[in-house]
């Protein structure tokens, strides 16, 4: 991780990428990762689950350049976005519930084996426990593709930051929580082509229920930088070559409108 930002849905956003929905949509089919396996296919002779194997085909550490933050409530944006930076950039933007297989299919999977009572239904404490595995995998793999990533794009949209009013930049999502957590505990990597001096000069300037389930967290985001649609449009006009020179005008013209 080099980079984070932080991306306000506004009209200006909505009207840049809404053109590139449909392409950003062709784009994450191609790369979602298809997982048909049985679960017998990762038990030993001993009956343990080799849960290290599940996890590396479920949620591979993939190539790509953008991490988004997002809330799946904004698919149509987030396809647009994808589309608009692999269209103007060649940039490669990970989106995880595209990419990888959702991680309920993988928790009815076990569940379904390993959690029934005799009377069919499930098992509060087997489910659990076989969801705090589930969620760990997935939470550890996320913070593998945000160290790997170069930049991470926090997009705040209402659905997002959907608890504003009760708490500052309040989130009703672990995951767009702990995301946010894991952009300030993951150490900066500046990339080889980035100067010296560019490397000096960062390091000085950074250090369904009976009632409804209503979770928050406080999602920091303090330390993530202001990326601008005024930003992006000067980036994409100047049709560099390479995706490294787009990303590296990105982040200079960036800093110029902070």
């Amino acid at each position: 991780m080099y980079k984070r930002y932080k991306l306000e849905n506004n009209s200006d956003l909505e009207t840049l990428v809404r053109e590139y929905s449909s392409y950003g949509e062709e784009i994450m089919k191609s790369k979602k990762s298809n997982i048909e396996k049985s679960l017998e296919e990762y038990i030993n002779q001993q009956g343990y689950i080799n849960m290290s194997s599940i996890s590396d085909d479920w949620f591979p550490t993939i190539n790509c350049d953008i991490f988004l933050s997002h809330s799946h409530k904004d698919a149509n944006l987030v396809k647009g976005l994808v589309g608009f930076f692999h269209k103007s950039f060649n940039i490669e933007v990970f989106v995880d519930s595209y990419i990888w297989g959702y991680c309920n299919d993988l928790l009815r999977k076990l569940d379904e084996k390993y959690c029934r009572k005799e009377d069919s239904f499930f098992d509060y404490d087997k489910r659990n426990y076989s969801t705090a595995h589930v969620h760990m995998m997935l939470s550890n793999s996320l913070n593998k593709m945000i160290n790997k990533s170069e930049c991470i794009i926090f997009l705040e949209t209402e659905n997002s930051l959907d608890a504003k009013n009760i708490i500052e930049n309040g989130t009703s999502s672990p995951w767009i929580y702990s995301e946010l957590i894991a952009t300030k505990l993951i150490q900066i990597k500046v990339p080889k082509r980035i100067s010296q001096i560019e490397k000096r000069a960062l390091f000085e300037n950074h250090t369904q229920m009976t009632e409804d389930f209503k979770p928050m967290y406080r999602g920091e985001i303090s330390h993530l930088e202001k990326l601008t649609v005024k930003c992006l449009k000067k980036a994409a006009d100047k049709k560099l070559k390479t995706k490294e020179q787009s990303l590296d005008e990105i982040y200079k013209t960036s800093s110029a409108y902070t």
